[in-house]
């Protein structure tokens, strides 16, 4: 099944922009395709083997908890009756994007008053981090300040204990992973690939999102006609990976 993974709704340049007539339309043609978005909750049980799946399951996630998405993304989920999972760095709610020294520092993340509105429509909520920051390069003990503290903060304001949890930035490593898995169930990554019930619920794959903003070649991917673009893609990005680390 396909794990969806946005970042900021806006017109904005950049690749973790999508403007909210792409975003839109990305969810009215998975509307037409059929697709139900799942929580959670059905998909951790999924993943246990535990329960079946709608004939066309959409797990819908964002990162980060920009407040635009509040703005805008959000009523569009509700509109089709879609839920989605919001992974947001807990010491940074209500203030600017600063983390990685960009100029993209006017983005504003989501409040913890706008997020509780939010879980009362059914939006979930996951750990981010606190700081947002790059969990590899920490000392085990900021390392796992930065988990068990998000874990904290989430549960303590929003009166449910995350499950799930996506590291900045996508990395992390078997220590990192380790750390994660003693306070979370769940733990989604940037790989780009559809997700199995074979995946180690410690890395789940995504669909970057960036990627399909063409309404046509997103369509052909999700009625199975557009496979050849999704591989070329998925090497793109592995060689990527490659060069950067």
């Amino acid at each position: 099944m396909n794990v969806l993974m946005y970042h900021s709704i806006s017109a904005a340049s950049g690749p973790s922009n999508i403007r909210l007539e792409t975003f839109r339309e990305q969810i009215e043609i998975l509307a037409v395709c059929g697709y139900e978005a799942i929580s959670l909750a059905v998909f951790k049980a999924r993943q246990a083997g535990e329960a079946d799946l709608p004939a066309r399951p959409i797990l819908i996630t964002f990162d980060d908890g920009f407040a635009n998405s509040v703005e805008s993304a959000f009523p569009v989920l509700k509109a089709y009756g879609y839920t989605a999972t919001v992974f947001w760095p807990s010491g940074r709610m209500g203030q600017t994007e600063t983390w990685d020294g960009s100029d993209r520092s006017a983005r504003r993340l989501m409040s913890w008053s706008q997020a509780a509105d939010l879980a009362k429509e059914n939006i979930e909520f996951g750990g981010h981090s606190v700081t947002h920051v790059d969990l590899t390069k920490l000392p085990f003990e900021e390392l796992e300040r930065e988990i068990r503290l998000c874990l904290d903060e989430i549960g303590q304001r929003l009166g449910r204990a995350p499950a799930a949890f996506a590291p900045p930035y996508g990395r992390s490593g078997e220590r990192e992973r380790c750390e994660i898995g003693k306070w979370f169930e769940l733990s989604f990554g940037t790989r780009l690939a559809r997700c199995t019930r074979a995946d180690d619920r410690l890395q789940i794959p995504r669909i970057d999102m960036h990627y399909f903003r063409d309404p046509v070649r997103w369509r052909k991917y999700l009625e199975g006609s557009g496979e050849s673009y999704f591989r070329i893609r998925q090497a793109l990005r592995t060689l990527k990976s490659w060069a950067t680390s």
